[in-house]
């Protein structure tokens, strides 16, 4: 879980879209990369699935990433806070599909089409 070290995720709506505050001064930084940050794929793919947890308050696990476009990298320091816009569909055997994107202002950062299911017991 990221939430809490990695982002924090400020008020917003309950529409799918969420405020996200990036902890610049995180450790996973110092790697990736040192002096010139940038947020790591994984990480943003792993918010996603966090906020889709709490939108469907029911704790879920990536099946398959349909696409995910990276358009330009986002780095906490330019860009401390950012907005992911979720659009999700519940199926029948509980599987949840989410369009996801992250953006700031007018510029997008990253797209995601991808499924998740109920994370075993």
């Amino acid at each position: 879980m990221l939430e809490g070290t990695f982002y924090t995720a400020l008020p917003c709506s309950t529409d799918g879209t969420f405020d996200i505050a990036l902890n610049g001064q995180h450790p996973i930084f110092g790697a990736h990369f040192p002096g010139k940050p940038i947020v790591p794929g994984v990480c943003i793919l792993q918010i996603c699935k966090e906020l889709t947890e709490r939108i469907c308050n029911n704790k879920l696990t990536i099946s398959y990433v349909r696409s995910i476009k990276f358009m330009h990298m986002l780095s906490p320091i330019e860009h401390q806070q950012v907005r992911f816009v979720l659009r999700t569909e519940n199926h029948g055997n509980l599987d949840v599909t989410v369009q996801a994107t992250v953006e700031h202002n007018n510029m997008v950062f990253t797209k995601i089409h991808m499924t998740l299911c109920p994370s075993p017991r």
